[in-house]
């Protein structure tokens, strides 16, 4: 078989007692026929072969205690920016209404207090008519 097997996914979960029951016998029959199979198994192997030489060491307690110890310091300071990005948004927003609503006013006020400014005049030439461009 050359190429690719559908089921060398299985292969890890095979070797590591995870397969369904249901699957073991059909995932034995196939790897006796599949190369594919057969190589993937020989190479996890290979691999856990050479894993299992190094031995695990425990961590020392004090180091535990030291991460969880940076790792709060950490959720302080995350929650700190939180906040701050909050806060901002909110004065932002709180800005824009601000200023709008600044806006509305004293454009009343203006605009109220003096009617002559309420008056639009027109020029008696228009734009087009000024660089020639008119009819």
């Amino acid at each position: 078989m050359k190429g690719k097997c559908k089921y060398s996914k299985l292969v890890n979960a095979y070797l590591d007692g995870e397969l369904p029951k249901k699957k073991v016998g059909k995932f034995k029959a196939h790897l006796q026929e599949c190369s594919i199979c057969q190589n993937e198994l020989r190479r996890i192997n290979t691999l856990n072969g050479f894993l299992s030489k190094y031995k695990t060491e425990e961590m020392p307690r004090t180091a535990y205690k030291e991460i969880l110890k940076e790792t709060g310091e950490v959720k302080k300071h995350l929650k700190t920016i939180v906040l701050f990005h909050k806060i901002s948004k909110i004065s932002v927003a709180a800005s824009i209404v601000l200023a709008f609503v600044a806006g509305i006013l004293v454009s009343n006020k203006t605009f109220a207090s003096n009617s002559d400014t309420t008056n639009i005049e027109f020029a008696d030439n228009s734009f087009y008519e000024y660089l020639d461009l008119g009819e």
